[in-house]
């Protein structure tokens, strides 16, 4: 008979990237006390976001770091706060990810390591001026970055490729074809998220009618006097 990571393993579901919690006191606080096959199937979907929660997910992060870690390290003995330092360092990765629209750690990577300062100095000047404040906004701001490093970073091998000599015209041609391309896409890029940016962040237009102002002739007979002697 399969175990339940069996069962997992055959369902598709690694049973090592899973935590299984078995909290029943937890679970019945969520469900409604019904009588036995009176349970909707809402209830169901609670049941299994509350059983099986991915390890990556900042809830489960969260969690674990606040139950088992956060109190040996603040307030345990020297050996157990250092067992909770490891335990910090062994999840900062995924800890760190979970913040990414506060410190932009994740958009990094995007770019070579001499861009990583830059790219981050531009996305948080970019969310100082407009306000950033919204999930898509923040995101908007990081993309406005990307493509402006994008767009640097290609320029600059288009300028190395255009004034080093190589052996074949036709490499370097379709290489700077490409490289072309590369830098129309991402100035398209930075245009259109700079333009939604900016339609998010403008106020709304608001119209006010004053209906003593306005006059109709309906049912009102106009008299021309002009033309009497």
């Amino acid at each position: 008979m399969l175990g339940v990571g069996g069962l997992l393993d055959t369902l598709g579901f690694p049973f090592n990237r899973l935590i299984i919690k078995l909290g029943f006191i937890q679970m019945k606080k969520s469900l409604p006390e019904n009588k036995i096959g009176q349970y909707t199937p809402e209830d169901a979907r609670k049941l299994v976001e509350f059983i099986f929660l991915e390890n990556s997910d900042p809830q489960n992060i969260y969690s674990e770091l606040a139950e088992k870690v956060m109190p040996k390290f603040m307030k345990g003995t020297d050996e157990e706060k250092e067992w909770a330092r490891r335990q910090l360092l062994g999840r900062s990765s995924e800890a760190v990810m979970t913040v990414g629209l506060i410190n932009h750690y994740q958009i990094i990577y995007t770019a070579e390591k001499q861009y990583a300062s830059l790219i981050l100095e531009i996305t948080r000047k970019i969310e100082k001026e407009h306000e950033c404040t919204t999930a898509v906004e923040k995101i908007l701001a990081e993309q406005i970055a990307m493509a402006h490093i994008k767009i640097i970073d290609y320029s600059r091998r288009f300028e190395e490729w255009c004034s080093s000599p190589q052996s074949s015209k036709v490499e370097i041609t379709k290489f700077l074809e490409m490289l072309g391309r590369q830098i129309d896409k991402a100035n398209r890029q930075l245009h259109t998220a700079i333009i939604v940016l900016r339609q998010i962040k403008q106020p709304a237009l608001s119209v006010n009618i004053n209906t003593k102002n306005i006059f109709t002739a309906q049912n009102q007979q106009i008299n021309d006097n002009s033309q009497k002697t």
